[in-house]
C-alpha cells in the first residue's frame, strides 16, 4: 500500500492551484501535486482532476488502513432509535462517548424532485449534516437508491427489466437520465465545509448489483450494460465539474474473484473495492457468519492490494443486534487486521436499529469493541487530519528491501535520505515494520534522517508521528536511547545535531524490558509515563509566530504556544508547551539517532509528517 514520489513534491501539496513558490531552491507547482498522485505506488484517485482534499483523503485512508479500521454508521447524526433531527444526538455517541468516523447518506428520490431521501432525511438537512461531519474531521459516503429512469414511479426495486438497455437505446431516455445526473452533480458540488473547500465524498452508485432486487441487478442487465452505465455516469459527473468524489464498487455477496469482477467497470472508474455483507439471524446460533464473510472479504482485499485500491465493508450489520457479543465476537473477526479502510453499519430509525442504543442488549459489548484502539471513531480520525496531505509517509508495506525507503540525494515523500546502522547493529524490514536490533555497544549510534525538504522554510504548525515498540532483554538505560530532532541544516551522519541547528527534540529511553519513557532533551526532564506495547508517538511543533489550536488524539482541541512543542503517547499528553531548543530554526529536517545499547530490538512504523 505504498508509493514512490517526486523529489520535493511534499513542499507543494497544500498549495492552491497554479500557485508557484520558491522553497529551499525548489519550485513547486500544481503539476507536481498531480505527479505525486499519478505516480504513487499507493495509486491515486481515478479522477485526474480530483481536488487536493480528495487526493489527501484517498492517500490518508490508504495509510490508516494498515493501522486499523474506521467505524461507520448510516445517517448517524440525523436518525436514531426512536428519534430524528435532534441536534447533537447519535446513538453511537450516547453509548461510547463519540461519533463514528464514517457517516453514510443516500441520494435516492432527489432525482424525482422529492425533498427527502429514501431514508426519510431532508436533503437540505442532509447537506448540513455532511458539512458537520467534514468539519469535525469525519468521512462521508453517499449511495444512491435511484428510481427507475424509464418509469420514475418505480423505485430502485421496480420490476422493469432491461432498464439500462432502454436508457441507451433511446435519446430521449438518455437525456432524461442525464438530467438526473446533472441534478445530483449540482448537489454534490454544493457540499462545502466551513473552510470553503468542496467536501470529498465516497460515492457508491449501483450497489449490490450481484443481487436481483434493483433494476441494475444481475438479472436485469448484462455485464456490459452494467459497465456501460457505470462508466457513463462517472464520465458525466466529470464533465459537469465534479471532482470531489471517490468511487466505490460494492456488490452484494460473491462466490469467487471472477464473480466479483464480472461487472467491474475497470480500474479507471473505481477507487474503492467494497462489499455489502450482512449477517442474519439464520447464521446464529450456528455462528457461520464469520466463515461465510471472511473468504469474500479476502477476495476484496487481495484485489485491492493488487490494484492499489482502497477496500471496505460498505454495508453490514445484524438487524436489532440480538446477539449480545456480536461486536467483539462476530464483527471484529471479519474486520480486524484486514487492511480495510472502513466498515459501515446500516441506519437506526424509529423501531429499527443496526447499532445499539443506551440499554440495548449488545451495548456493553459495543463499548468493549470501541475500546479496541484499532477500531477508529471520531476522535482518532479527527486528529489524523484526513483532508491534509502528508509531507512524509513511510510505513514499510510496499517492500521488504531497505534500499527502497532511502535516497541520499533526492528522496521522495516515501523515503528517508538514509537509514544506517553501525558497530554490528542491524536494521531490516520485518513484518512491515522497521526492526532495529542493538548490538550492545552503547557508544555507537545508528540513525534515520530526512535532511532535505520536509517542509517549506516559512513558519508552520507541524505534526510528526510514528509507532514504536521496545522488546527486551535489554541493559536498562538511564539516558535516552533514541533521540528525535527537528531543525535545519542536519548532516547525513550518526551524530546528534547541535542545539544551534535544532528547533525541537525529545528522547526515549528504556528503563526495563519492554518499557519506554520520554524525555524533554532541552530541559533534561523525564515524563511521568512508563509505556509498554506498541505506541503511537505524536509530536506537535509550533513555529508559526502565534498560538495555535489542533485536534489531539483524544479528540480534544488543544492550544499550543508559539515556539513550543507537545508530545502525545497514544491518547496521553506526555509533555505540554515545552520550550523549543532553538526557536530560530525552521522544521525542514528530521533525524532519529539510536544508541546500540543492550541487545534489544525496537520496531518502528508509520512515520508521518504533515502541516496542520
Amino acid at each position: 500500500m505504498k508509493m514512490k514520489l517526486l523529489m520535493a513534491i511534499t513542499l507543494c501539496v497544500l498549495l492552491s492551484a497554479c500557485k508557484k513558490v520558491q522553497v529551499a531552491n525548489v519550485s513547486a507547482t500544481e503539476d507536481d501535486i498531480e505527479f505525486v498522485a499519478k505516480h504513487s505506488t499507493l495509486g491515486a484517485p481515478v479522477d485526474a482532476d480530483a481536488t487536493t482534499e480528495t487526493r489527501a483523503l484517498f492517500h490518508n485512508l490508504h495509510r490508516l488502513a494498515t493501522q486499523g479500521i474506521m467505524f461507520g454508521h448510516e445517517a448517524d447524526n440525523a436518525n436514531g432509535y426512536g428519534w430524528q433531527y435532534t441536534p447533537g444526538r447519535s446513538d453511537v455517541k450516547e453509548v461510547v462517548g463519540e461519533y463514528p468516523a464514517v457517516f453514510g447518506w443516500d441520494m435516492g428520490q432527489y432525482e424525482i424532485g422529492y425533498t427527502w431521501n429514501v431514508e426519510g432525511t431532508n436533503f437540505v438537512k442532509m447537506r448540513q449534516y455532511i458539512k458537520d461531519v467534514y468539519d469535525q474531521g469525519g468521512v462521508n459516503t453517499i449511495s444512491w437508491h435511484m428510481h427507475n429512469p424509464m418509469d420514475s414511479t418505480q423505485s430502485a426495486k421496480g420490476t422493469m427489466d432491461s432498464v439500462i438497455y432502454k436508457i441507451f437505446a433511446d435519446t430521449v431516455a438518455l437525456n432524461h437520465y442525464k438530467a438526473w445526473l446533472g441534478g445530483v452533480a449540482t448537489y454534490v458540488k454544493t457540499l462545502v465545509g466551513s473552510d470553503g473547500k468542496t467536501i470529498p465524498i465516497i460515492f457508491r452508485p449501483f450497489h449490490e448489483h450481484t443481487g436481483t432486487w434493483f433494476w441494475w441487478g444481475k438479472d436485469r442487465c448484462t455485464p456490459d450494460e452494467f459497465k456501460n452505465i457505470w462508466r457513463f455516469t462517472i464520465d458525466y459527473f466529470r464533465s459537469q465539474g465534479v471532482h470531489n468524489l471517490l468511487y466505490a464498487y460494492s456488490p452484494d455477496r460473491i462466490t469467487s474473484q471472477s464473480d466479483y469482477l464480472e461487472r467491474y467497470p475497470g480500474d479507471d472508474y473505481v477507487d474503492i473495492l467494497g462489499l455489502d455483507c450482512y449477517d442474519t439471524i439464520n447464521f446464529h446460533p450456528g455462528n457461520t457468519f464469520i466463515t461465510t464473510a471472511n473468504p469474500m472479504i479476502s477476495i476484496v482485499t487481495t484485489l485491492a492490494r493488487q490494484k492499489s485500491k482502497l477496500s471496505a465493508i460498505t454495508e453490514t450489520g445484524l438487524s436489532q443486534v440480538p446477539v449480545t457479543n456480536w461486536w467483539t465476537q462476530f464483527l471484529s473477526p471479519i474486520t480486524k487486521d484486514k487492511n480495510l479502510s472502513y466498515v459501515l453499519l446500516w441506519r437506526n430509525f424509529q423501531t429499527q436499529f443496526w447499532t445499539p442504543y443506551v440499554g440495548q442488549a449488545s451495548a456493553s459489548d459495543f463499548v468493549t469493541f470501541h475500546a479496541d484502539e484499532t477500531n477508529f471513531f471520531q476522535h482518532r480520525i479527527a486528529s489524523e487530519y484526513l483532508y491534509k496531505t502528508s509531507l512524509l509517509n513511510i510505513d514499510f508495506e510496499t517492500s521488504n528491501t531497505l534500499a527502497d525507503y532511502q535516497n541520499a540525494s533526492g528522496p521522495n515523500y516515501r523515503q528517508f535520505n538514509a537509514i544506517v546502522t553501525d558497530a554490528g547493529a542491524t536494521i531490516a524490514i520485518d513484518s512491515a515494520r522497521l526492526k532495529f536490533t542493538g548490538s550492545g555497544a552503547a557508544t555507537s549510534n545508528s540513525y534515520i534522517i530526512r535532511s532535505n525538504y520536509i517542509a517549506p522554510v516559512d513558519a508552520k504548525l507541524m505534526m510528526f508521528s510514528f509507532n514504536i515498540s521496545n522488546h527486551g532483554p535489554i541493559t536498562p538505560s538511564t539516558n535516552p536511547v533514541i533521540r528525535v530532532q527537528f531543525g535545519t541544516g542536519f548532516t547525513i551522519n550518526n551524530l546528534i545535531e547541535t542545539a544551534s541547528l535544532t528547533h525541537s527534540e525529545f528522547g526515549i529511553h528504556f528503563p526495563s524490558d519492554g518499557h519506554m519513557t520520554f524525555v524533554d532533551e532541552n530541559a533534561a526532564v523525564t515524563g511521568t509515563g512508563n509505556y509498554t506495547g506498541e505506541k503511537n508517538v505524536r509530536l506537535i511543533v509550533n513555529n508559526s509566530g502565534a498560538a495555535k489550536n489542533y485536534i489531539a488524539p483524544d479528540g480534544t482541541t488543544e492550544s499550543i504556544a508559539n515556539d513550543t512543542w507537545d508530545l502525545w503517547v497514544g491518547t496521553v499528553k506526555e509533555f505540554n508547551d515545552r520550550t523549543a531548543t532553538n526557536a530560530a530554526k525552521a522544521l525542514n529536517n528530521f533525524k532519529m539517532n539510536i544508541k546500540n545499547i543492550g541487545g534489544q530490538y525496537i520496531d518502528l512504523d508509520d512515520f508521518n509528517i504533515k502541516e496542520l
